[in-house]
Parts: C-alpha cells; sequence; structure tokens
C-alpha cells in the first residue's frame, strides 16, 4: 500500500506540472540559456515564467548566425572555437554535446505554424492547437528526457509534449528551423 500511495503520489504530482507546463509556465528548474526566472501572478496565485535575458539572448543569435553564416559542423564549429579561445559563458571550452543542447533548444523560439509542423512530423504530443501557433510566444518542450538510476536518458518524439510559453521567443522560426535543417543534414551513422 505505501508503494501503491508513492506512486499515485508521484502521478498527481506530475500530471499537476504538466498542467502548468500546458498553460506555458516554466516548471523545469534552471531556465534555458537566454532566459531568466521571473515570478508572476495570475488569478491571485504565484508562477514562474521565463524572460529574456538581453546578454544571453544576443549570446544565443550570435551562436546560431556563427553556425549558419560559416556553414560547417559542430565538430568544426568546436574546433574554430577552441582555435580562436571562444569560451562558454561558463570559461570553459565548448563541446559538441553542449552546442548541440543550444542549437537544438527549442525554448528560444517563435511558436509558429512551421515549427508546430515540424515536431508534429516527428510524433510528439501538441498541448495546444496549430491555429494558436502565432509567433508570439516560445516553445516549450517536455519529457526530452527522463531521469534513471540517476542518469538522463533520451525519450523518442512519441513521448515529448510540445506546449506553447508564456515567455517572448529570442530567435526567428525561420532561423530556428535553418539550424534544426543543417543539423539534420550533417549528421551521419556511427555504425
Amino acid at each position: 500500500f505505501g508503494q501503491m500511495e508513492r506512486k499515485n503520489i508521484a502521478l498527481r504530482v506530475t500530471d499537476n506540472l504538466m498542467g502548468l507546463a500546458k498553460k506555458g509556465f516554466w516548471v523545469a528548474g534552471n531556465p534555458p540559456v537566454g532566459y531568466v526566472r521571473s515570478e508572476i501572478v495570475v488569478n491571485g496565485r504565484k508562477h514562474v515564467t521565463i524572460v529574456p535575458d538581453p546578454e544571453g539572448a544576443a549570446y544565443m543569435e550570435w551562436l546560431y548566425d556563427y553556425f549558419l553564416d560559416n556553414g560547417v559542423s559542430l565538430h568544426s564549429v568546436e574546433a574554430q572555437f577552441r582555435k580562436k579561445g571562444i569560451k562558454t559563458r561558463q570559461g570553459n571550452f565548448f563541446s559538441t554535446v553542449q552546442l548541440y543542447q543550444l542549437l537544438t533548444s527549442p525554448f528560444c523560439c517563435e511558436a509558429t505554424a512551421e515549427v508546430y509542423d515540424f515536431y508534429l512530423r516527428k510524433g510528439c504530443q501538441m498541448a495546444s492547437p496549430r491555429e494558436d501557433w502565432d509567433g508570439t510566444h516560445g516553445v516549450m518542450v517536455y519529457g526530452r528526457t527522463t531521469e534513471r538510476n540517476k542518469k538522463h536518458e533520451k525519450q523518442p518524439p512519441e513521448c515529448w509534449t510540445v506546449c506553447l510559453g508564456m515567455h517572448k521567443p529570442i530567435l526567428s522560426a525561420q532561423k530556428w528551423l535553418s539550424v534544426q535543417e543543417r543539423l539534420r543534414h550533417n549528421t551521419f551513422n556511427k555504425q
């Protein structure tokens, strides 16, 4: 009975967090690069959202432009950054994993119909109708990873839930989708 009660509590908490996420609130802990957390009051209740950080937003814009303008792979960008001494905001050299995570971060992208179609083609669960994706909000994706044995494991797109965020986007949908297409085109099968 104790184990069943723990599972029920975990399911209630998960459902509550997903309900908040579907309303556009931030429920995922630390904000993505380019944003800071901000408390807001809606209907007398405190909630958390994310707002663009001007310095971080400029940083993300520069990174996306660099990747698109130079027409290179992630490995090439990593090598160029090391050669030029360009480091992360924490002062470390970039890895290809970090670059990939920054360049695939959906939070900074405009929520447009094209982005909706991008995630729909992947097989993701869409939390709002396509008509609401008018470009005035950012995108939020939940369920991309799950924690098992204290390790984050990547989930298939069918397990992702894509929501409209309350936050303002940093990047245009066209730029974000161009980077996604470049990354898809540059991938190769290691086997």
